[in-house]
């Protein structure tokens, strides 16, 4: 089970710890952390958060776009056997046109860092028109860096618009002809996310590597 982070979701290391403290009154052993917009957590929430996930006995997951922090906080996630999810969206010449506002290198060098560190890391890499043609090569590159797995999603993103931090229009993927306001789509988001019928039609597949 999930718990989501930033503007489509919820916030902070008090939300993330007060709903892990039912998990165990729902039988749940395992939860993932995701964020969105930027949002994450910082060096001493995640310690925090990763210990009452131990003290628990829950399986924390991090999915994260991992182009932050340093040294001491990737190893301490692996100290706590936090299994983290990168989201790498091709190579260094295609991962930004999602990613925004990433560094590809600083990307795989954080990855490096957990994995170095004894750390459970997964590749996730979403499928576009303009990174296909790279599956093969990422896949490749994750089992020589130590990814435990590779993860291709297919979700049907071949068509989108990419807004900057400030929530500002960078650019369009693919032949997109619909609304660039940023207030209106995520409006529409929410009020899907939040209908007891939605589902989100993706295909997922898992590679162990």
């Amino acid at each position: 089970m999930g718990i989501r982070f930033g503007p489509s979701g919820l916030g902070g290391k008090h939300e993330a710890i007060g709903i892990l403290e039912h998990y165990p009154k729902m039988g749940l052993t395992a939860c993932e952390l995701a964020f969105t917009y930027g949002v994450y957590l910082d060096k001493k929430s995640a310690e925090e958060v990763g210990k009452k996930a131990a003290e628990l006995n829950i399986r924390l997951s991090i999915h994260t776009n991992g182009s932050a922090r340093n040294r001491k906080f990737w190893e301490q996630l692996a100290e706590l056997s936090v299994r983290v999810t990168f989201g790498i969206d091709g190579l260094e010449d295609t991962h930004h046109l999602y990613r925004l506002n990433t560094n590809y290198n600083m990307v795989i060098e954080n990855a490096k860092k957990f994995i170095a560190a004894g750390g459970y890391a997964i590749w996730a890499m979403i499928k576009f028109d303009h990174n296909q043609h790279q599956i093969a090569q990422c896949e490749t590159l994750s089992k020589e860096l130590g990814f435990k797995r590779f993860d291709l999603v297919d979700a049907g993103r071949d068509v989108m618009p990419v807004f900057t931090s400030d929530k500002r229009l960078s650019h369009v993927i693919g032949d997109y002809r619909g609304s660039t306001d940023f207030e209106q789509l995520f409006e529409q988001s929410n009020n899907y996310l939040n209908e007891p019928w939605a589902t989100v039609q993706h295909e997922k597949v898992n590679r162990e590597v």
